[in-house]
């Protein structure tokens, strides 16, 4: 990846100052000062908001710094943080100056995820009082006064959970990053995971004139490939956990569109205790992205299909209480002059309801499918035949298209 030379402008006029790229872990002449990883380390740990960790996992959008140094089985890890919710990541900092670097920080930093699954809240939050030199520490006393903290024994349990599945975010952070963009590729995505997402984040600092640092953070790719391993918890030996590779790998194509640990842990939030319920919409979207689909998740979970010409096209919201909507099937049509091809796709869906019907609502692009209760349908409808509601998914963007762009579409 490269990128020109950023500019400052002084005026409207167009008075401009070119910026100058400082090194990481050049010594700054004048003052005498590095600017090294412990440097970074620290910066991070008093700015998390430089790292974009909500791009990668919308679920890690506000970070909590814990400690710097936390102590592990197999070393120190740079940066522990948290978020409100009770997700941990992991930092670990490294200047890029060859290709041995780039391998042992990837095996460094997967190690560290190993020896935190194999942890319990309380050792975790020994570990941690250790790294801050305090007789005792509660992680919830981080999160206590947030908004959108749960309570205490929610937090507790959430913490448990990931700890026991190894389900955090893992960012490796430094500069130069690009120079050996392939041979990291490749270290990450051959990485047999946990239940981890693991990123990497370029951190660019650029001078002024008048010596001013410009902190620049990118995302330069992540894993999409978030379980490759089976996890063994070996009950009899308590923390305890094995990491078995799979019988025989995924092509790349699946294992390029595997769902991110923010959308995973949502249809597990609506479907774990349905027996059979999260392996069914995982049979449900593997279908879906066979046939092109597409699955957005932000705070809840779109599916969306595309027209010839790449124009998204909404089709269903799955929501948190398990249930589904159609209204957002509207927007598209609606706004091409087509409200009467939606609103036929919603009747074909209705039909594969027992009892359903079209909520048709005074605003034509309010029109929605219900069960026949009168409420959004279940998600296990859509589960129970999903043949059929991908081939109505398929019709309606086919009218879609025919209908917009002509015949030759």
């Amino acid at each position: 990846m490269s990128s020109g030379v950023p500019y400052i402008l002084r005026d409207t006029a167009g008075e401009a100052e070119p910026l100058s790229r400082r090194s990481l872990g050049a010594a700054d002449k004048p003052s005498g000062s590095t600017f090294n990883e412990a440097w970074l380390q620290a910066l991070i740990q008093q700015h998390p908001s430089l790292l974009p960790a909500g791009d990668i996992e919308p679920q890690y959008s506000r970070l909590i710094p814990v400690c710097t140094e936390l102590p592990l089985a197999s070393g120190y890890a740079d940066n522990l943080f948290i978020t409100p919710g009770g997700k941990l990541a992991v930092v670990e900092t490294k200047l890029w100056r060859n290709p041995e670097a780039r391998r042992k920080v990837v095996a460094q930093i997967l190690d560290y995820a190993k020896d935190l699954a194999a942890l319990s809240v309380e050792g975790l939050e020994n570990a941690v009082a250790r790294a801050l030199r305090v007789a005792r520490f509660r992680l919830f006393d981080l999160v206590a006064n947030e908004e959108d903290a749960p309570d205490e024994a929610t937090f507790h349990d959430r913490i448990a959970r990931d700890l026991r599945l190894g389900r955090f975010l893992l960012l490796v952070v430094g500069d130069g990053i690009h120079e050996g963009a392939a041979e990291l590729i490749s270290h990450l995505n051959e990485a047999m995971s946990l239940e981890h997402t693991l990123a990497a984040i370029e951190i660019k600092v650029w001078e002024t004139t008048l010596g001013e640092l410009i902190i620049v953070p990118s995302i330069l790719m992540k894993t999409e490939t978030i379980i490759r391993g089976v996890i063994r918890v070996d009950d009899a030996t308590p923390g305890r956990v094995r990491i078995e590779p799979l019988a025989s790998a995924a092509p790349a194509s699946a294992r390029q569109s595997a769902a991110s640990m923010s959308e995973r842990e949502y249809i597990e939030s609506i479907l774990g205790q349905q027996p059979g319920g999260v392996a069914a919409f995982e049979a449900f979207r593997s279908k879906a992205e066979e046939r092109g689909f597409e699955f957005v998740m932000r705070k809840q979970l779109m599916i969306q299909g595309r027209l010839p010409d790449s124009s998204p096209v909404s089709l269903c919201l799955i929501m948190s209480d398990g249930r589904f909507d159609t209204t957002y099937a509207n927007a598209g049509p609606q706004g091409w002059g087509l409200i009467d091809v939606a609103h036929a796709f919603q009747a074909r869906l209705a039909g594969l309801i027992p009892g359903g019907r079209v909520k048709q609502t005074p605003k034509a692009s309010g029109w929605y499918v219900a069960d026949e209760t009168g409420r959004w349908p279940m998600l296990g409808t859509l589960l129970a035949d999903p043949d059929a509601w991908l081939d109505a998914f398929d019709t309606f963007l086919a009218e879609l298209a025919q209908r917009r762009d002509g015949p030759g579409a």
